[in-house]
């Protein structure tokens, strides 16, 4: 594994790409997050030349990203962090689904 050319305070890493003078500056955890579209998701890990291969969404490709971040910095999860990590996702993915099943709820009275 490669180190990065260079790393400031905002966890932000330069690393070099494969066409010369080219660097991708990788995103914090925190951008990563912030994505909503999937496109957006897509892009940015062709752009790291990640990998989609088995994953089924938005969520697993942000989850890719993040753990790829880590790995770049040099750092890894600790046991807890990991539980706390996958605690947080499962939380907002239900909350999601709830207000999607909501939303078609709502679709169907309307329909009737």
């Amino acid at each position: 594994m490669a180190a990065p050319d260079s790393q400031d305070a905002g966890n932000e890493v330069t690393l070099p790409t494969e066409d010369a003078g080219d660097e991708v500056t990788l995103p914090t955890e925190e951008e990563v997050d912030e994505i909503e579209k999937l496109g957006q998701a897509v892009k940015l890990a062709k752009k790291l030349n990640l990998s989609l291969k088995g994953l089924k969404g938005l969520n697993d490709i942000k989850h890719r990203l993040k753990l790829h971040l880590l790995e770049k910095a040099g750092r890894s999860r600790k046991p807890g962090e990991v539980v706390n990590m996958v605690t947080e996702m499962r939380s907002r993915d239900e909350d999601r689904r709830a207000r999607l099943l909501e939303l078609l709820q709502e679709v169907e009275r309307r329909a009737q």
